[in-house]
């Protein structure tokens, strides 16, 4: 396997454009090529980036629009020029992503490529899971009862090591989250008929856009208290992990893959 990995490039900052690529060296003996990105904000979950994939002579061969949560995937085909290849990620927003890049020498098939490399987890339908080796993962305390942005993001962060992961440090599956924060910014896109929220997550210090379907504008501010209540859902099992979402988070996703907005009233 050959293997590049861009760690927290913050996109269209100073020097830095909407573009970051690495030019790998693929020729016959590469039989799959894996791509993905990782927002350093676990909980901004309506951000995507651009993956696009050109053999030696510039051919588009593989190109998707992905989330956090999910890999793109390409079996290099037959015909595909060998030489120097072009692997992109592009954003026009100004955010941190972890992007990764990866082939695989004689790896002609999804089943023949790992389904575990590097702290990820490559489950069904391109979905990535992140997970620790570290074995105290959870703290196994009682959990909050109301979390803002800030510690709701800190949730998916593995205190014993301080690695981002899809999984809660104080809640389980079939636990509620109680959600309260103040919205700093509320703004309603017509083209798309939804709502963004805006919350500060203090660690990072950045702003947060959570999305609802509707213009919720004559019901909510900037300055008011938004409460909502999430499901803590299990997405995924792999050897006694547990891998967790969110109701909402998992809204947001299929809202990604074409699905429509989330309704807020399914979270109060």
């Amino acid at each position: 396997m050959g293997l590049s990995c861009f760690t927290c490039i913050e996109y269209n900052t100073g020097d830095m454009g909407p573009e970051v690529y690495f030019r790998p060296e693929v020729d016959n003996s590469v039989g799959s090529i894996r791509m993905h990105g990782h927002r350093i904000i676990f909980v901004d979950i309506f951000t995507q980036i651009a993956l696009i994939l050109s053999d030696a002579s510039g051919d588009t061969v593989s190109q998707a629009t992905t989330g956090t949560n999910q890999y793109m995937f390409y079996t290099k085909k037959a015909g595909d020029s060998s030489g120097t290849w072009k692997a992109q990620f592009v954003s026009t927003e100004t955010y941190k992503w972890q992007l990764y890049y990866a082939h695989y020498y004689n790896a002609n098939a999804r089943s023949s490529v790992p389904m575990t490399e590097d702290g990820f987890y490559f489950g069904d339908n391109n979905r990535v899971y992140q997970f620790s080796v570290a074995e105290s993962y959870r703290l196994n305390s009682l959990p909050p009862e109301v979390v803002d942005m800030t510690q709701l993001n800190a949730q998916f962060i593995n205190p014993a090591d301080g690695k981002t992961v899809d999984y809660l440090k104080d809640f389980n599956a079939g636990d509620q989250v109680h959600f309260s924060d103040i919205i700093i910014d509320i703004s309603y896109d017509a083209t798309e008929d939804a709502t963004t929220f805006y919350f500060t997550e203090d660690t990072y210090e950045e702003n947060i856009g959570w999305k609802f379907a509707g213009n919720l504008l004559d019901q909510y501010s900037a300055g008011d208290v938004l409460n909502l209540t999430f499901d803590v859902l299990n997405v995924g099992n792999y050897q006694g992990i547990t891998f967790e979402s969110l109701d909402y988070f998992e809204a947001a996703y299929a809202h990604n893959n074409g699905a429509a907005y989330p309704n807020i009233q399914d979270y109060q």
